[in-house]
């Protein structure tokens, strides 16, 4: 029994995969698919039984992670992200050396209560800009961007997703 199920896991897998690279759908719509029809799968062919899918899911964590997606997109809309690139390129007055120490500090910074992805990929575009205006090379400043959100990422507990999900399961709290 345990050679069929893998089969059709592989092929749910394969197929969600096949239709998030293919473009055709959404990724989050794509993604959803799979998700369910692996459920679907597991509950006819007998993976798991329904009341193990039910518990593995940590809503704590994933109203955390809506809640931080939303505080994201309304910071977008505002323009923060782009005040704190253009409020370190004012700061650095065309030093390269202050410029890159300020965005890495902006960076880290805002991936510390921010998802850190998030926010690189709203800085990126900003710091690219910026590197243009003043003839510098923009890769440097992007790899220390990567890097600055790494470890302000890393240094909070809303700062990645991995952060929530260990947080949640470790019943590790803002207070503790």
């Amino acid at each position: 029994m345990a050679w069929p199920c893998a089969v059709v896991s592989l092929a749910i897998f394969a197929a969600a995969y096949a239709l998030i690279f293919s473009g055709y759908l959404q990724r989050t719509v794509a993604a959803l698919i799979g998700a369910v029809g692996m459920v679907i799968a597991g509950k006819v062919l007998g993976f798991f039984p329904h009341g193990t899918v039910v518990a593995s899911i940590d809503a704590d964590a994933l109203w955390l992670l809506f809640g931080i997606m939303v505080v994201v997109g309304l910071l977008r809309e505002t323009g923060f992200f782009q005040y704190l690139a253009i409020r370190a390129a004012k700061l650095a007055r065309g030093n390269p050396t202050v410029l890159f120490i300020s965005l890495g500090v902006c960076t880290a910074v805002a991936s510390m209560f921010l998802d850190n992805v998030t926010t690189l990929l709203t800085l990126a575009p900003i710091t690219v800009s910026v590197a243009e205006v003043l003839a510098l090379p923009a890769a440097p400043l992007l790899l220390m961007q990567a890097m600055a959100a790494n470890i302000g990422g890393v240094a909070t507990l809303v700062g990645d997703p991995p952060n929530v999900l260990i947080g949640s399961a470790a019943d590790i709290s803002f207070k503790s």
